[in-house]
């Protein structure tokens, strides 16, 4: 089987400034079938890449946004004639693309819906998101079948019409042994640069939807009871110069540390150094960063996000709090940090249940069996 796939994940492209283990995730796929090619819109600056033998990735290097939909076709043809595909299937944010290219091409596709579906990333384009919107609703209703990475997103699927039989319930693969255990010397050399701190770590994008205002509010009522507590926000995004303004309004920069981003390699020290995980989301598709962490046995505060409640099984394996709740957000955080036997509890309750749940190969299996069922292979 031959896979044409549309992502917009630059790190497949080795953008460096992504901390997702998705390389690793894509050659996984590529060993499955006898052909990957994946065609990422992007701007100018970049080189097709190989991950593998059989798996390679095409940038459109499109000099205004306006033409990624235009060149993504006009690459994902020209891969077509060369190779001809069985399958396309692309990310939800290039939904519109893939059903374009069945169209065109007259092959199966199939959409993966990994994040909201009210995509508060389009909020920035104004009078034009409710067309944007419409055309997303289209395309979900083109496809072959439908990928959602939690009962949370197959649910929001349900409600935009598409049918039950239609969705395909498949999480995100998750390297959950590259959690578990670091390096014992270089987990200590590491903990010196955080010694006498307890590490409150958040990880992950800094956009709107990751509502990190709200843990910086939250952070700085937990400074009145914890005065050792340190917040550590791993990851980049639009919002870093807001969440600093944020943290300096507060005078509270010298308890708040802008770690950037940091490689997957890298990412155990964090979990492993941490007291405790947050993650304040408005909405989640998922939050692997709570798989992560409970794999790393680190205890977990989220919101109340749709795919956390997947995740985190409330005072069983961490705690789940409502959401734009700063107050609750901070009682549960100095909970932990006061009560170090519960939290240590509740981290060690989590591996079992996780590895039950999101077991990296069936995963993968899951994922690319939806691929040859609906490419009839």
């Amino acid at each position: 089987m031959r896979v044409l796939m549309l992502s917009l994940d630059r790190s497949l492209l080795g953008d460096t400034a992504s901390t997702t283990d998705a390389v690793k995730r894509h050659r996984r796929y590529a060993a499955e079938v006898e052909g990957l090619h994946i065609v990422v819109p992007c701007p100018p600056g970049y080189r097709v890449e190989q991950l593998a033998d059989n798996c390679f990735v095409y940038p459109t290097n499109s000099r205004f946004k306006e033409g990624y939909v235009r060149h993504a076709i006009r690459e994902a043809v020209s891969i077509h004639r060369h190779e001809p595909v069985d399958i396309i299937v692309a990310q939800q944010e290039v939904a519109a693309v893939g059903a374009l290219m069945k169209m065109k091409i007259m092959r199966p596709f199939v959409v993966s819906l990994h994040g909201s579906l009210s995509f508060p990333e389009w909020n920035k384009w104004g009078i034009i998101k409710p067309f944007l919107m419409l055309v997303f609703k289209w395309a979900l209703h083109q496809a072959d079948a439908v990928r959602a990475v939690s009962p949370y997103i197959a649910g929001m699927a349900e409600e935009r019409g598409v049918a039950k039989e239609k969705i395909h319930v498949v999480p995100t693969p998750v390297d959950l042994g590259h959690f578990r255990t670091v390096n014992s010397l270089q987990l200590h050399a590491f903990r010196r640069q955080w010694e006498g701190k307890d590490v409150v770590l958040y990880v992950g994008r800094m956009e709107l939807v990751k509502n990190i205002p709200l843990l910086v509010d939250a952070f700085s009522q937990v400074l009145g009871a914890h005065k050792g507590a340190h917040l550590v926000l791993v990851g980049t995004g639009s919002q870093e110069g807001r969440i600093r303004e944020e943290v300096a309004k507060r005078g509270i920069e010298e308890k708040v540390t802008f770690a950037g981003a940091v490689s997957p390699d890298r990412m155990p020290l964090y979990y492993h150094m941490a007291q405790v995980v947050v993650l304040p989301s408005v909405s989640e598709s998922l939050g692997k960063v709570l798989i992560e962490a409970g794999m790393a046995r680190v205890p977990v505060v989220a919101t109340r996000n749709g795919g956390a409640e997947y995740i985190v099984e409330h005072d069983r394996t961490g705690l789940l709090v409502p959401q734009k709740d700063a107050a609750a957000l901070a009682r549960a955080i100095s909970r932990l940090l006061g009560d170090k036997r519960y939290a240590k509890h509740l981290g060690n309750a989590a591996p079992p249940i996780l590895k039950k749940k999101f077991d990296y190969e069936h995963a993968v299996t899951q994922w690319v069996q939806v691929w040859k069922d609906v490419a009839k292979i």
